[in-house]
């Protein structure tokens, strides 16, 4: 396992910790990348993200890593002072890198992305990752689930689903050679069209969508959260 962190001194205890893990496995090497001096390191690395100064890169032969100063630490301002307050996230992130990275099979996530979702998904996926998932994006018009997918996401869509595409999610749900359990999690917005195909298909499994009256600001300028 290679450890690649970008940082500075305020990277103390990523520098500790990553020590100590080198320290108590010989396999483990951990090494400081400049990515101003070494452009490249992400291609020639074959990690498919774009590194930041303060980024964490775990690595093995099977698959990469990155971690981002937020999955590092966690920012909260004081209600009560107006101050903010950083807290480590440090011991957990790598230790849930260093086991997903050296995992020869990960569960998969998938999330379908051929209906304009209403839903910024980053945060979700974020969260899985930070529990060993593999977050993959399919196109149900054109892609099949993507393989080992044990999750599939359909986040907010703002279009109905075809027959041939509800079939594509029907044989997912009913196919009982892939090990493991599969789940669908389907997420509306309060502005959402009618969709009577999906409606109909999500009935057939159970689930459905209660429809009550609401009342909401849509002008951005007249509302604050």
């Amino acid at each position: 396992t290679e450890q690649a962190v970008k940082g500075d001194s305020n990277y103390s205890q990523v520098a500790s910790l990553t020590a100590k893990f080198a320290e108590k496995n010989s396999k483990i090497k951990v090494s400081y990348v400049d990515i101003d001096k070494d452009p490249t390191f992400a291609t020639k690395n074959s990690i498919n993200a774009a590194l930041a100064v303060g980024n964490v890169v775990v690595k093995t032969e099977k698959r990469n890593r990155v971690l981002a100063q937020t999955d590092l630490f966690s920012q909260q301002q004081d209600s009560t002072t107006g101050q903010t307050v950083s807290y480590s996230l440090v011991d957990g992130a790598l230790a849930s890198a260093v086991n997903q990275v050296n995992s020869e099979t990960l569960p998969v996530a998938a999330f379908e992305t051929g209906h304009a979702a209403k839903l910024d998904v980053t945060g979700l996926k974020t969260l899985l990752s930070n529990n060993n998932f593999e977050t993959k994006d399919f196109n149900s018009l054109t892609d099949v689930v993507p393989e080992n997918a044990q999750l599939l996401v359909i986040p907010a869509p703002s279009s109905d689903y075809t027959d041939a595409e509800l079939t594509k999610l029907d044989a997912f749900l009913s196919n009982t050679k892939v090990a493991g359990s599969r789940s669908l999690v389907v997420t509306f917005d309060p502005s959402q069209a009618a969709m009577p195909k999906l409606a109909n298909f999500l009935k057939e499994w159970g689930l459905a969508v209660k429809t009550t009256n609401f009342i909401a600001e849509t002008d951005p300028t007249k509302a604050i959260q």
